[in-house]
């Protein structure tokens, strides 16, 4: 192992500095991009994950912010992103059949509403879940998918 003399750290003290503090900047400036999504993770649920990969994204894809966006090819990629950043909206929102149903405000049924649906769905609730799940997971393939092919492109 090679020692540094006395005179080479110390002349190397004021680029360790700068570097510090240039890592100093750049924490704080993360921290303000990612506050939204920081307010929202928890550490016992994927949701968290998912709202920072979000974020990424999506600062990513922001033309102003991007650096590469006049290069070879960002259109493309561009694409990708978008599609992404549209599975991780509908994977954070969590809501792939309640949508599917009107909640009516009903004075006569016992809760004070009832329930309509808009598409001709089955009545039964497990296969709610079960579809439920199978969107779920569709969008989850198709997400890793797209993130596996593509994202090393995103970030040269």
């Amino acid at each position: 192992m090679i020692e540094l003399s006395l005179i080479d750290k110390l002349m190397g003290f004021p680029y360790r500095v700068k570097d510090r503090w240039r890592e100093f900047k750049l924490f704080f400036k993360n921290a303000w991009k990612f506050r939204k999504a920081l307010t929202e993770c928890r550490w016992y649920d994927y949701h968290g994950i998912l709202v920072l990969l979000h974020a990424a994204i999506k600062n990513m894809e922001d033309e102003k912010h991007c650096p590469y966006a006049y290069t070879v090819g960002w259109e493309k990629n561009r694409c990708n992103m978008r599609v992404c950043i549209y599975l991780l909206e509908r994977l954070i929102e969590d809501e792939y059949t309640t949508n599917k149903l009107n909640f009516i405000n009903d004075e006569n049924s016992d809760w004070g509403w009832r329930i309509e649906k808009k598409y001709d769905l089955p009545t039964k609730t497990h296969i709610y879940k079960r579809l439920e799940g199978r969107l779920k997971q569709q969008d989850l393939d198709l997400l890793t998918t797209l993130l596996r092919k593509h994202l090393l492109s995103w970030w040269d």
